[in-house]
């Protein structure tokens, strides 16, 4: 299978290709502040260039959220618009679980982003060979709310310590490769998503 990841939950975006017949995989990590739609086709049109053509792909997976407004807005409308011009099929996968599955297994993980204003998205993980199992779903808290989540590992694009003292935490930053991957798993597990009515999870109040 041929599969088309984006993923903008942080002010890093990322575009990958996967192709699983050949084990194949091109990327494109790249910063665009205030012009992530621009810079986004941009990246793909450089990877069909150096892979295959984005009309070849047979999944598209985007970032669900919890996230960057604008980032998983644009993601959102993105993917859309490939799935609907390529007949890929579409699915959603949180940032937070993608973030998760780049963690060691067999250990609580607390996938962590910024949600600003002192707050964090969060969730916690168990990674079990490529699968990722929910333990609680994404929330929106403050430091308080870490502290008492339990993990034995914070990951999360922090540069420095971690958000809560004395727990390990690894930097670790929202990727589409893992996006992509996970996406292909949940995908055969539970079947697309119907993007015509899908919507990211945001959390935050007012982001609709």
């Amino acid at each position: 299978m041929r599969i088309i990841a984006l993923e903008a939950a942080t002010a890093r975006a990322e575009v990958a290709f996967l192709d699983e017949g050949n084990g194949r995989v091109n990327r494109r990590v790249f910063d665009a502040p205030g012009a992530l739609a621009e810079q986004l086709f941009v990246r793909i049109r450089e990877l069909e260039r150096e892979a295959w053509l984005a009309s070849r792909a047979e999944l598209v997976v985007a970032a669900g959220g919890p996230g960057s407004f604008t980032g998983l807005r644009v993601i959102t409308a993105a993917a859309k618009g490939l799935a609907f011009v390529t007949g890929a099929q579409f699915k959603a996968v949180s940032s937070l679980a993608a973030l998760a599955a780049e963690g060691p297994a067999g250990v609580l993980i607390a996938a962590v982003l910024d949600a600003r204003g002192g707050d964090f998205y969060y969730g916690l993980y168990e990674r079990h060979g490529e699968d990722v199992r929910v333990i609680r779903p994404p929330a929106v808290g403050g430091p308080e709310n870490l502290a008492a989540a339990g993990a034995e590992l914070f990951l999360g694009p922090w540069p420095g310590r971690g958000p809560v003292p004395g727990v390990p935490w690894r930097e670790a930053w929202p990727s589409a490769v893992a996006l992509g991957r996970l996406g292909v798993r949940v995908y055969r597990a539970a079947g697309p998503d119907d993007f015509s009515t899908f919507r990211p999870l945001y959390l935050k109040r007012g982001q609709v």
